[in-house]
């Protein structure tokens, strides 16, 4: 069984239905008192999430970033976290551990989080498991479940540089000089735009958000599906300096809608309200992308009635692009 056919086994045995939003959104929301208190969890494993020339600093950051890419699409912004590490004794020595923890430190400070909990525990691969916390605020009842026909589909972020750049350090895959590094940091360090993320979502202005860490077809499934509807896609979100880089347009097509890890939020909107969208986006001196819109139906194809395949960042998977 792959990941998502062990999250529905979990949904079924559970009997999870759509409001249990936990279950679906990836962020939990309970009632505490008179406040609600946001919970996700995310873990990262070295043996499947880590390319050789990530240092364990870099690691470290990157787990705390997963965690956080879910709450920028609910218009929160967390406050704490707890973490446990699971460490091999091949990595167990003082300065790797403090390079890890040097690399919990930086995300802390860097997104203002501060570390309540953890545990430490031995295995046979570096796994770093953050559990991240935060009041919601404004409009955070955003679900996965809200896109409507004749909403406008649009992202926080450009697809492409992170699949490209983890194709070039696992594979080799030549990259053009003028986006090398871009793409490889997109991978090694990524610098999500959850300011701009966070604002679209507190906006008011949005029916349907998920967080795209999975890759953009996984995610146009998952909010097509849980709305109830189709969703075409129109446009390539991606800048114009990858699509004119002399790489192969298949390879770029590909990288956009099969890679992950993106941690840029897509949207539904009413399209008569992509205008003030775009300005919050100005007002940040930062961009929106389009994806595509809303019909009645089901799945998610080209204009050009073309299904696009159901794949992506999907563990114990043979479908990672």
């Amino acid at each position: 069984m792959n990941e998502l056919e062990i999250i529905d086994t979990i949904r079924r045995v559970f009997g999870a239905s759509v409001k249990d939003r936990g279950l679906y959104d990836d962020v939990a929301t309970i009632a505490v008192n008179r406040h609600s208190l946001m919970l996700k969890v995310d873990m990262f494993v070295a043996d499947s999430d880590m390319p050789s020339k990530m240092t364990l600093k870099q690691a470290a950051r990157k787990a705390i970033i997963s965690c956080l890419s879910d709450f920028a699409v609910k218009g929160a912004k967390a406050e704490g976290f707890m973490v446990s590490l699971a460490l091999p004794r091949s990595i167990s020595n003082r300065k790797q551990v403090e390079e890890i923890v040097q690399g919990l430190k930086q995300a802390s400070d860097e997104f203002s989080l501060k570390l309540i909990a953890g545990d430490v525990n031995e295995s046979k691969s570096l796994t770093i498991d953050c559990i991240v916390y935060g009041q919601s605020g404004t409009n955070t009842n955003i679900t996965r479940a809200g896109a409507k026909p004749g909403d406008i589909v649009i992202s926080t972020g450009p697809f492409g540089y992170t699949a490209l750049g983890l194709k070039h350090l696992l594979e080799g895959f030549p990259l053009p000089l003028r986006i090398r590094k871009k793409c490889v940091d997109s991978v090694l360090n990524p610098n999500p735009p959850f300011e701009l993320t966070r604002k679209i979502a507190k906006s008011g202005l949005v029916n349907a958000s998920m967080d795209s860490s999975d890759g953009l077809a996984i995610t146009l499934y998952e909010i097509a599906q849980q709305s109830g509807v189709a969703i075409t896609v129109s446009d390539l979100p991606t800048d114009t300096e990858l699509i004119n880089s002399g790489i192969d347009k298949r390879i770029i097509k590909n990288s956009i809608f099969f890679g992950g890890e993106e941690y840029s939020g897509i949207f539904t909107l009413h399209a008569q309200t992509f205008s003030q969208v775009e300005q919050i986006a100005r007002s940040l001196n930062s961009k929106i992308y389009k994806v595509g819109y809303v019909e009645k139906g089901e799945g998610v194809s080209f204009m050009d009635g073309s299904r696009i395949e159901k794949k992506g960042w999907i563990h114990l998977s043979n479908a990672h692009q």
